[in-house]
């Protein structure tokens, strides 16, 4: 849609394509119309023509999404892609907040000067002014100004009903599109849904089972309650905060004011410090106990232009908090009974593993030098009376390491002397017989054979 845009059969003031004067001209896409004419609205016009389908996929695949669409500046004049499509109120208007905004510098790039030129401001309504509906240009609308001067975060807005559905109340979402290559302004982005939608995201998490009262806030002055245990939307025709008494909270505004307070996040942030800053805040407020996070959460490098657009915050009854405190002593306490149990069986055993080892150890050193002395013994006896003594294993493996100064250690070593003697010169074997045939040489037989004879006779 375009500023003026009309049908010009429509001659009925309530009728919703009546505009006064219509005519074709009116919609002429390639002028921009007779209201705001400009140089860029046939090529906003053929890019709205790739973009519907895309956004009619998207309605159809998020069923709790009202509307969404692409407002584009349009060189000023403005104009709307939205899905689905509706036709504007001829009846409605709004005011607007001009766009002297547009004279601040480009936030993506301040070089390239001011946002938009003088000629693209002078398309806007003055700011105050009351703008017929079918003027409507998103320019001149205070969460498209806010979204064009912060481009970098997400932007939300609500709650608040619905001008099309008094019945309805909805919040919405979107950011500031820059373009990547001339960082040039483009359009502003809105995605309104219903709160309905909020509403069963967080009945997914069962925090009343446990007797925590949850709110969802909007982090402002006031403190705006989008989600509360107690609070109808249905039943209600306006906004309500923190210090609603018909609604149960368990905060009022100074306590808000703590909440918000937990964090300067205009001042530079450590992801870190705020992380645990709202950890560690839990402070008593009246009969509740009360802690509060972020939403959404601090990203995890510092951004200069993060703030948090809500506070989650949980509040839990005293008398229940105290009962769930003494239950989780009594648990705590059985915990570390059972654990002393478990680590004193633990270091029993270990302790007997380790007289076990000792015991091994002792033994072990008490046999090792006998059973060496025993097996030497039993091969020098082995092999008494050979001719030769190889084969019998003299050496004694190294001792065991830290192995006192004993009686037994003087019994080895007397033992390695003794068996020393042995070793290499064949005293541990006796010289075999040779049987050898030799002439006897001793020739005075004959001179003492009377003698021999005498001593047979008598």
């Amino acid at each position: 849609s375009m500023q003026g845009a009309c049908d010009p059969r429509a001659m009925n003031s309530s009728d919703q394509g009546y505009y006064p004067n219509c005519t074709t001209d009116n919609n002429n896409v390639v002028t921009g119309g007779v209201v705001a004419p400009n140089p860029t609205n046939l090529q906003v016009y053929r890019k709205a023509a790739d973009l519907s389908p895309f956004l009619k996929a998207l309605h159809e695949s998020y069923p709790d999404v009202k509307q969404m669409g692409y407002f584009f500046s349009n060189s000023g004049a403005g104009s709307s892609v939205f899905y689905p499509h509706y036709a504007l109120d001829p009846a409605g208007s709004y005011e607007s907040v001009g766009c002297e905004w547009m004279r601040a510098l480009n936030p993506i790039n301040e070089t390239l000067g001011a946002i938009a030129t003088e000629e693209e401001i002078s398309r806007c309504h003055p700011e105050g002014a009351i703008v017929p509906m079918k003027e409507y240009n998103p320019l001149e609308r205070a969460w498209c100004r806010d979204q064009a001067l912060n481009p970098q975060r997400v932007h939300n807005i609500g709650p608040y009903i619905d001008a099309f559905n008094n019945d309805q109340w909805i919040m919405t979402a979107g950011r500031a599109v820059y373009d990547r290559i001339t960082g040039a302004f483009i359009s502003c982005i809105a995605v309104e849904f219903l709160i309905d939608a909020v509403k069963k995201i967080l009945e997914s998490v069962k925090v009343d089972d446990l007797g925590v009262i949850f709110t969802l806030a909007r982090n402002d002055d006031d403190g705006t309650v989008v989600i509360s245990r107690t609070l109808d939307w249905d039943a209600e025709n306006s906004t309500t905060t923190v210090d609603d008494p018909s609604i149960e909270t368990g905060i009022d505004r100074d306590a808000f004011d703590k909440i918000k307070s937990i964090v300067d996040f205009s001042q530079k942030w450590d992801p870190k410090d705020v992380s645990d800053s709202f950890a560690k805040s839990l402070f008593a407020e009246g009969e509740y106990v009360v802690s509060a996070y972020p939403i959404p959460l601090p990203p995890d490098k510092y951004d200069p232009t993060y703030v948090p657009e809500f506070f989650a915050i949980f509040s839990l009854p005293l008398s229940e908090s105290l009962e769930a405190a003494a239950v989780s002593v009594n648990n705590q306490v059985d915990k570390n009974v059972s654990s002393i149990v478990i680590i004193s069986v633990a270091v029993g055993l270990v302790g007997l593993a380790v007289v076990i080892l000792l015991i091994f150890a002792t033994s072990s050193w008490f046999v090792e030098p006998l059973k060496w002395i025993h097996n030497v013994g039993d091969q020098v006896v082995g092999k008494f009376g050979q001719d030769l003594d190889t084969g019998i294993d003299y050496e004694r493996k190294k001792s065991l390491p830290c192995s006192p100064n004993t009686e037994l250690r003087l019994l080895v070593d007397e033992f390695k002397v003794m068996v020393a003697r042995f070793s290499g010169e064949g005293t541990a074997k006796r010289m075999a017989l040779n049987d050898i045939e030799k002439v006897n040489s001793f020739d005075l037989s004959a001179d003492f054979l009377g003698l021999y004879k005498s001593r047979d006779e008598s």
